[in-house]
């Protein structure tokens, strides 16, 4: 899309994620083991930056679902961030997995 002129470098001003959720629990395991979170947020606008869309600081992130108080959780993040206060996240992870120091390279990909 940069290629074709679609995007340009530092042109993203606003994204929205569409049905965040709430991770409660390990999926895999049904443990739940941590507080209610949502990584989508982050996910995309930690993307955004690291392709040189837009700057985090000044992206605007807009957040639709079906459940208030999935919206709520991320307003509440949002103003904790605000104010400077971090925001943590757990990462579950299956330690008896075969974990490679460098990621390895399934199906094909594309640049943006």
């Amino acid at each position: 899309m940069l290629r074709r002129g679609a995007l340009s470098l530092a042109s993203t001003e606003r994204i929205a994620v569409i049905g965040p959720g709430l991770d409660f629990a390990d999926k895999r395991e049904g443990y739940d083991y941590y507080p209610a979170q949502t990584i989508q947020p982050f996910a995309l606008l930690e993307g955004v930056a690291r392709l040189g869309l837009g700057n985090a600081a000044r992206v605007r992130v807009v957040a639709f679902d079906l459940n208030p108080l999935v919206l709520e959780h991320v307003r509440q993040l949002a103003e904790r961030a605000r104010a400077g206060s971090p925001n943590s996240i757990q990462l579950p992870r299956d330690t008896t997995a075969n974990w490679t120091i460098r990621p390895r390279r399934t199906g094909s990909t594309s640049a943006i």
